[in-house]
């Protein structure tokens, strides 16, 4: 049986250094020590939370999904536990910092999911799935066209979304998906789509709008690695 429950569901998501000790705080230290990528269950007073525990911004982080009638208390128990509200704007410029798709903006469904950066996403041992075939073959005959990559602009000024990317010997390449300014990079960085053949870090391209030309540099993702990635440095 298949039901939306959006109506019904309020969603949080807490992300940081310090996500795991607010966590606890509020639902005690099973919660704060799920494993990353899996999920728990956790009592906030008569009510069951699902955690799972998933970045969003590079940083160590948790999703949090709730009765929407029990939404505003888990909020000011979130925020009385050490949490601080953040704008969308905030979190969109996180987000690119991490190199994280948006569905709508950086994906689709015409967007193979091995192109956006998300391989993670998808299981290469698990039984027969819509699309299997096509994604065992190509990450074990092959490779994908393009690639959701980073760029370093040399400015601080982000572009519009669609700007072409164009090589150092002027031949089209891709296009940009997101953009913003990065204040812990101090330039603008953008998320695009790259022929395979410039995926390469320090590749050297441009992006083209139809008012100007901006130099940028190819990146790996994350552009920023926050405390998500710190067991793995």
């Amino acid at each position: 049986h298949l039901r939306d429950l959006s109506d019904e569901t309020a969603m949080f998501s807490v992300q940081g250094t310090r996500a795991a000790e607010i966590i606890s705080r509020v639902f005690g230290e099973d919660a704060a020590s799920v494993e990353r990528q899996k999920t728990a269950n956790a009592q906030f007073g008569d009510t069951t939370v699902t955690v799972i525990r998933a970045t969003h911004t590079a940083e160590d982080g948790f999703d949090l999904f709730i009765d929407a009638n029990n939404g505003a208390n888990l909020r000011d128990a979130l925020t009385a536990a050490g949490a601080a509200l953040i704008s969308n704007e905030t979190f969109e410029t996180l987000r690119i910092e991490a190199g994280v798709p948006l569905y709508g903006v950086d994906m689709d469904e015409n967007n193979v999911v091995t192109e956006t950066n998300m391989d993670d996403a998808v299981s290469f041992t698990k039984g027969c799935y819509l699309g299997q075939e096509i994604i065992v073959r190509i990450k074990h005959r092959g490779h994908v066209a393009k690639k959701l990559s980073g760029l370093v602009l040399e400015n601080s000024i982000p572009v519009p979304r669609n700007s072409k990317i164009i090589s150092s010997d002027g031949k089209e390449t891709g296009r940009v998906t997101s953009s913003t300014f990065s204040p812990r990079l101090d330039r603008a960085i953008a998320l695009g789509y790259l022929k395979y053949d410039y995926l390469a870090a320090g590749t050297e391209v441009k992006v083209a709008t139809p008012e100007s030309e901006t130099k940028a540099t190819v990146a790996d993702l994350p552009l920023v690695r926050g405390s998500w990635y710190e067991e793995q440095q």
